[in-house]
């Protein structure tokens, strides 16, 4: 069995390939300012979510998802091609495939390298192996952490401790198996009592201040337990915990968990430290600043006054009327102008300004909005029919994989 995954996937997506998956590389580099090839169009809508960049796309939307799937879907099809698989399985990067010998495995090895360097991609060494059958089913830690999984809806607090005891245990062993993400994801079906909501809630958040990308997951079981078990979450546990992660992401430029940070403190309805704050507003990220902006104008978050320098510069500010609230952000060149892609329109499609934030739907910032996991409050510039899209439509946005 050859086990293999991409290195560092969504940030090295380099945004040039999409239209080389579409169209093949010769089409593509013969028309690269053909804007009728649809790989141009959604190659400059990556390259404006990356703040112009053509290398990395965003981490988490679930439009990431579907260009991941835009241009590895091809790479299933030519493995299946042109190695002699007997069977196998993709999860978006990870890859695991049979073969009847070790040396059709060292074969399709060498020619899944080559494959991905096609697309500027590479295979990542540490999680790169070939196995004789038959290994284990799943990780170990994963057989272990199942046994001590809280009782569905009668867990005392002892329960949780131990649960989460073992958690840190195996995650001490093995730093690089996501093994805190896993605990916490499990815990999406276990409904504290009321007893052990406040200890439920606390080891959770420990969780996050030792491995900051499991917050996404914190939240969800938070948010689950709020629409479904109808437990608050306590804002004065959550705080702590998230300016320690923002402090600590927005230092190393990890935004991902500074947009989760953000919209956690939207959510549960508490105010980002100062210092946090200032951390944020020095983050050179498109999607944090989009965040930022949409709490700082739809909740109180953002307690001090919001008026970040880097970020005005990167943009023109519109005010919109007051008859709908929204505030408009468009992308300025150094001359003040804004880029020519930006102001292309035909008689059929107009291109929507990059970042524009528009008026939410209340439901959406009420203390019991809609499961949060399918409210996508970022959106990068989009193609819309000439007719005013509703700002509902406009705003949700997200392909399904």
């Amino acid at each position: 069995m050859l086990h293999t995954d991409i290195a560092q996937f969504y940030p090295s997506i380099y945004t040039h390939s999409v239209p080389w998956v579409l169209h093949t590389k010769a089409i593509a580099k013969a028309g690269v300012n053909n804007m009728a090839l649809v790989g141009n169009v959604l190659d400059k809508e990556l390259q404006a979510c990356q703040l112009g960049q053509t290398k990395g796309v965003a981490i988490g939307p679930d439009t990431s998802l579907g260009v991941a799937e835009l241009l590895l879907s091809p790479l299933d099809e030519r493995i299946k091609l042109e190695c002699d698989v007997v069977g196998g399985c993709r999860f978006i990067d990870d890859i695991e495939l049979t073969f009847r010998t070790l040396a059709d495995a060292d074969k399709a090895l060498t020619r899944i390298e080559a494959l991905l360097s096609e697309l500027e991609l590479q295979p990542n060494a540490l999680k790169t192996r070939i196995e004789e059958l038959p290994v284990e089913l799943e990780s170990k830690f994963v057989s272990e952490l199942r046994r001590d999984l809280p009782d569905a809806t009668n867990a005392p607090p002892s329960q949780w401790v131990d649960y989460f005891n073992r958690a840190f245990s195996l995650a001490r062993a093995d730093r690089t198996t996501g093994v805190l993400r896993y605990a916490v994801a499990a815990l999406s079906g276990v409904r504290p009592t009321a007893k052990a909501w406040d200890a439920a809630q606390r080891l959770l958040w420990q969780c996050v201040t030792i491995d900051p990308g499991s917050i996404r997951y914190v939240v969800d079981v938070l948010a689950i337990n709020r629409l479904v078990g109808l437990k608050v979450p306590d804002p004065l546990i959550a705080t702590a915990a998230v300016d320690s992660v923002i402090r600590t992401s927005a230092a190393a430029g990890h935004s991902s968990e500074v947009v989760w940070s953000i919209w956690a403190a939207m959510y549960i309805g508490f105010p980002i430290g100062v210092d946090s704050q200032s951390a944020i507003t020095g983050m050179d990220d498109a999607l944090v600043a989009s965040a930022a902006m949409m709490a700082s104008t739809t909740t109180t978050a953002f307690s001090q006054p919001f008026d970040p320098a880097l970020w005005k510069s990167w943009f023109q500010k519109i005010a919109s009327s007051k008859s709908t609230g929204s505030l408009s952000m468009r992308p300025i060149g150094e001359d003040g102008s804004l880029p020519k892609w930006q102001r292309r329109r035909s008689r059929k499609t107009r291109v929507l300004p990059f970042f524009e934030a528009r008026e939410l739907p209340s439901s959406w910032i009420t203390p019991e909005p809609p499961m949060f996991r399918s409210v996508h409050f970022l959106q990068g510039a989009a193609v819309a029919a000439e007719e005013e899209v509703p700002a509902d439509e406009n705003v949700r946005g997200g392909a399904a994989v």
